[in-house]
């Protein structure tokens, strides 16, 4: 829904351009993103400018949304069986930086009740929710929250029904989606991601 092709970490990324002209990539309802016992969502971002209000990362919005928010923190935030979305919400400590790249990453795991937030593959920040995930059939919005748009570019973004350790969040950063998939040269995923990239960058 706008966001260009333009310079990503590593590779090709997309690039957002903000409130105004309003770009984000909309993922139709699959029954894969109906995360109940666990999340981790991560990607690398760069930032031009501060959200202007809560989370421009990824939003399935009332069920689960991790990204910047305006006090330039990350935050993870969720409807679960316990909790309501205003109050299931857990968020870093660190000023995300402006112009440059940064690895964000949240996870929740249900049964623990543990929510954490991590930079740059080291954890910022984590807090107690509890409850399982409560899904609903909505779009998945990268770039944007209910109303804020990222201004800035993103890639690489993972979304798991785990909540991932801080060293497999840390792998990821460090050989990127291509070199954690492709563990034999046969693998079947690596291959599909591989030219699923290449032909966007076309």
């Amino acid at each position: 829904m706008g966001p260009k092709w333009g310079e990503g970490n590593p590779g090709g990324g997309l690039t957002f351009g903000g409130n105004a002209p309003r770009d984000f990539v909309e993922i139709p309802d699959s029954e894969s993103l109906d995360l109940v016992e666990g999340l981790t969502v991560e990607m690398w971002l760069y930032l031009e400018a501060w959200s202007t209000a809560g989370g421009t990362g990824a939003t399935k919005e009332t069920t689960y949304k991790v990204g910047p928010r305006s006090d330039k923190k990350v935050l993870i935030r969720m409807t679960t069986d316990k909790h309501a979305w205003g109050a299931a919400v857990a968020a870093g400590k660190t000023d995300m930086p402006l112009k440059k790249w940064t690895h964000i990453a949240g996870t929740y795991d249900a049964k623990s009740g543990d929510a954490k937030i991590y930079i740059d593959g080291v954890l910022d920040g984590e807090g107690k929710i509890g409850g399982n995930i409560t899904p609903n059939d909505d779009v998945l919005w990268l770039g944007r929250g209910a109303g804020p748009f990222l201004q800035g570019r993103m890639d690489e973004v993972r979304i798991s029904n785990i909540a991932r350790a801080e060293q497999e969040i840390q792998e990821l950063m460090n050989k990127g989606i291509e070199g954690v998939l492709a563990v034999k040269p046969q693998d079947k995923l690596a291959t599909t991601w591989g030219k699923l990239k290449s032909n966007l960058l076309r």
